[in-house]
This record gives structure tokens, C-alpha cells and sequence, in this order.
């Protein structure tokens, strides 16, 4: 287990609706929350914000708190608290979302996974513009690939000088052992690379796809992710897999910062001190 000296966030999205965006934030924040150290003895890491309108992230934290109070055994409970529940309209997302992520660091929360509304609305964009990852899953179809360059634009135009990459990661699959689907995910992760990769600097993770099984949807129908569903299956190891990747790069971003901070003390003539955060 490790932890991250900030809030660090995650921003899945996509203009288009039925990728598996929701589940995908539901999952890897559940999985984050298993690998993440507690800062603070007893307090979640992860909070999971839903800007989406639907409110489908509501229902599965609603059926989460009922297996919470049902629960007896403390370390259960403990596991069910985490992660937390922040909701929040998509219009109040541009004044309160950097109240949330410093709120989150004084408070425990180490990571904050954003499920943003199927669209390019001006709350995206707030969102797109202070992400640490930007996540956009999407199945390997032609319809969902053309539909990506829209939210891939917007996200450039937010960042303006900043370079991040986003993150394609393909959703919905079927099983790679079936036949022909490994060459159809090469080929989707190809066109993507040549449409995309040069104007909006996309990233394929081609190792990270999230394959259409039932064990995904029993997990959200019992309040549950599907590293606590069914912990050995082959969807957990998928997820798990994306969920060590994303700490990863916290801590690679950390290491980012402190070299950036350190330059500037040493531009400086070493007369500030490092900041510590964001």
C-alpha cells in the first residue's frame, strides 16, 4: 500500500453516454481505495464525485450505505466507508471544485475520482483543466471512436499550454481470448493513434481495457466493486491493473512537482522554501 502527499484526481469522461464511464469511476475508485495507506488512522482515501446529472453513482453509494449499516465486523465497515460520496451539480462544479480538492488533503482524501456528465458542458471543461489523469473510456466501435475527438478537443482547449495526455482506455469489450478481438482492439488503438495522436497528444492503454461481464453489473447492483465482489475474477484483475497504473502516476507526478519546486528554489538562489502540495 502507499499514499500521495495531495488530493490527486481523476477525471473520467467522454461526450458520448452509454461507454461505461460511470461504472469505470465506480470501479477504479473502489480499487484505489484498496491500495491507498490511510494518512489519517480510520478516514477514507478516496472520494468519488458525481457531476453527472443521471445521479446513477448516487444510487450505487445509496445501496453501498445500507450494506454499511447492515454491516457488524469493523474492519467490513471500514472497507464499505471508503470510498466517500460528494455530489454536486454540473453548474457548481467551477466554484467548488478547488474547495474540494484542498478540503480533501486536510481531511485524508488522497485521491478524487470525477465522474463528469456524457457531454462537452463548461463544467468538463473546469474539470479537464485541473485533472491530474483524464480518463476517457470507450468502446473499440467506429461510432464511439469518431464521438472521442470532440471531448479530446475540449480538454485541449482547456489545458491551453499544459500537456497532458489523455488516456484512452477501450471499455465494454468482450473477452480478449475471443477470436478476432485482440486484432480489433490493435486496430481501434491505431486509428486512434494516427486520427489523434499528434493533435491532442492521446495515449492508448492498450494493456488497460475493461471487458463486458456480468460480474461488473452484480458488483454495482450490490453496492459493491467488483475488486470486493468477486475479488479473484478476471474483471477485478482488470481493474485492479488500471487501479495501480493510476497510483503510479501519483507518483510520478509527485516526483514531477518536487523537481519542478526544487528548480525554482534553486533559480531563485535557494531563498524560498519548497512548497509543500499543490
Amino acid at each position: 500500500m502507499t499514499n500521495v502527499p495531495r488530493c490527486m484526481s481523476i477525471a473520467l469522461m467522454c461526450q458520448k453516454g452509454g461507454v461505461g464511464k460511470t461504472t469505470s469511476s465506480i470501479q477504479i475508485a473502489t480499487a484505489i481505495s484498496q491500495i491507498l495507506t490511510p494518512t489519517q488512522p480510520g478516514r477514507p482515501t478516496v472520494a468519488l464525485l458525481d457531476c453527472d446529472p443521471q445521479r446513477s453513482t448516487q444510487r450505487w453509494f445509496a445501496l453501498r450505505s445500507e450494506l454499511f449499516k447492515a454491516e457488524q465486523n469493523p474492519d467490513r465497515k471500514g472497507e464499505l466507508s471508503n470510498p466517500v460520496m460528494v455530489q454536486m451539480a454540473p453548474e457548481k462544479v467551477t466554484e467548488k471544485l478547488d474547495e474540494i480538492l484542498s478540503r480533501g488533503t486536510s481531511s485524508g482524501i488522497q485521491c478524487l475520482v470525477i465522474d463528469t456528465p456524457p457531454s462537452i458542458l463548461h463544467c468538463n471543461a473546469v474539470v479537464a483543466a485541473v485533472a491530474d489523469i483524464i480518463i476517457i473510456p470507450t468502446p473499440p466501435q467506429a461510432l464511439d471512436l469518431w464521438a472521442v475527438e470532440g471531448t479530446l478537443k475540449m480538454i485541449k482547449e482547456a489545458r491551453g499550454s499544459d500537456k497532458l495526455q489523455p488516456q484512452i482506455v477501450f471499455s465494454l469489450t468482450a473477452p480478449k481470448s475471443a477470436y478476432g478481438v485482440q486484432s480489433k482492439l490493435n486496430e481501434a488503438a491505431k486509428a486512434i493513434r494516427t486520427d489523434y495522436g499528434a493533435r491532442y497528444l492521446v495515449n492508448v492503454l492498450s494493456e488497460y481495457s475493461i471487458t463486458r461481464r456480468q460480474a461488473m453489473s452484480s458488483s454495482i447492483q450490490s453496492g459493491l466493486g467488483i475488486t470486493e465482489f468477486d475479488p479473484e475474477g478476471k474483471s477485478a484483475a482488470e481493474i485492479r491493473k488500471l487501479a495501480r497504473w493510476c497510483v503510479s502516476q501519483f507518483e510520478d507526478i509527485r516526483h514531477e512537482e518536487d523537481r519542478r519546486a526544487d528548480h525554482r528554489v534553486a533559480a531563485a538562489g535557494g531563498r524560498q522554501r519548497r512548497p509543500v502540495g499543490r
